[in-house]
């Protein structure tokens, strides 16, 4: 039985119903024993990375270089967050 089979605790709790009981599956996701959604702890930490870019008022070029990440990748988040802050 590989590692998708064991159920693993996290710290991190499930970012759709707040569940602390997750799967980590073979392709790396997350996998909620609560709810059975999937996520991706790699992509939650780009976009922690990305805000925290943000905050430090980066430029959407400054950042993509920083993360080593695609141009409209951050830019498409800084978008996001832009939009979270006008419904605050």
């Amino acid at each position: 039985m590989g590692l998708s089979g064991i159920m693993i605790e996290y710290h991190m709790k499930c970012i759709f119903c707040g569940n602390e009981k997750l799967y980590r599956l073979k392709s790396g996701q997350l996998k909620c024993s609560s709810c059975g959604r999937k996520f991706s702890p790699q992509k939650i930490q780009r976009d922690l990375k990305a805000i925290e870019c943000f905050c430090k008022n980066l430029t959407v070029t400054q950042a993509s270089k920083l993360l080593e990440l695609n141009y409209t990748t951050v830019k498409k988040r800084y978008e996001k967050i832009r939009e979270l802050i006008a419904q605050f």
